[in-house]
Formats: structure tokens, sequence, C-alpha cells
């Protein structure tokens, strides 16, 4: 549940702070796209079940239990996202202006409104 994985892209962080020669580099642009590809799907299905997770009782504990996993989770994806490397990667994408990026942006952002 809380093992959310946004799996950082197998590349040296110093490739993509050099964002101009980051986007001219098509080998490494079609790389961040394949992992910005992965992202999405697992912040989706992560978002996806947290939705479709109901309570595991009744009462008030079961209430808490259920708002501190979705927290927990949520927290997370976040920092995760947040990431040097996924923040480095977002950044090359976004220059080259990468359709996958703008999912995976707005998935994001519907994850912290559900946070």
């Amino acid at each position: 549940e809380g093992d959310v994985k946004l799996a950082p892209p197998n590349v040296p962080l110093e490739l993509l702070l050099d964002v101009d020669a980051a986007v001219q580099d098509a080998d490494l642009c079609q790389e961040l796209e394949t992992n910005c590809r992965a992202w999405l799907q697992a912040v989706t299905t992560t978002m996806q079940h947290q939705l479709q997770k109901a309570h595991s009782g009744p009462g008030p504990l079961a209430e808490i239990e259920y708002w501190n996993d979705r927290g927990s989770t949520l927290t997370a994806l976040l920092e995760q996202a947040a990431q040097p490397a996924v923040a480095a990667a977002c950044d090359v994408l976004r220059r080259k202006r990468a359709p996958s990026l703008l999912d995976f942006e707005y998935s994001i952002e519907q994850a912290r409104k559900l946070h």
C-alpha cells in the first residue's frame, strides 16, 4: 500500500541538470519519456486504489486508520515525485514539450488534491 515506487531515471543527475544538452540527446529523452509513462501508471494506479478503498470496519478507529493509510500513501507518492532526479527529468521533458509529462503533472496535481 505505502510501497509506491517512482523509480528515478537510470541516468546521472548531472546529465539531467544540463537541460540544454539533455534535450538534444534523443536516447536520453526517450528513456525519460519511458520513465514518465511508468510514473504516470504508478500514480494513476495508486490514486484509483485509494479512491476505491473502503474502511476496514465500523467505528472511529477504522475511520482513523483509513485516513492515516491514505495520507501516508499519498505523502510517499508526492515525496517521490519531488525527488531531485524526478524533478530534473521533468524539467528536461518540459523543455522537450513531452505530452507524457502533461499527464504526469496533472496526475500529481490530482494526488495533491486528494492528500
